[in-house]
């Protein structure tokens, strides 16, 4: 199935992505380092993007 909805959480040196279909399905579910992520996204069809806040509680 495709990937309408890609949720980001950016790291350091790398990131996790999860990617669900167009009813809300769990697609895929991977950790990338930063290279991958940009040769993952390159592929992917046109979709909603979502990233994680990053934000510390202490800050």
């Amino acid at each position: 199935m495709a990937i309408k909805t890609l949720g980001v959480d950016l790291g350091k040196s790398g990131c996790y992505i999860v990617g669900q279909d167009q009813f809300g399905n769990q697609v895929t579910a991977k950790r990338l380092s930063n290279r991958k992520f940009a040769e993952f996204l390159a592929q992917l069809p046109p979709c909603r993007g979502a990233e994680r806040d990053g934000v510390k509680p202490y800050i």
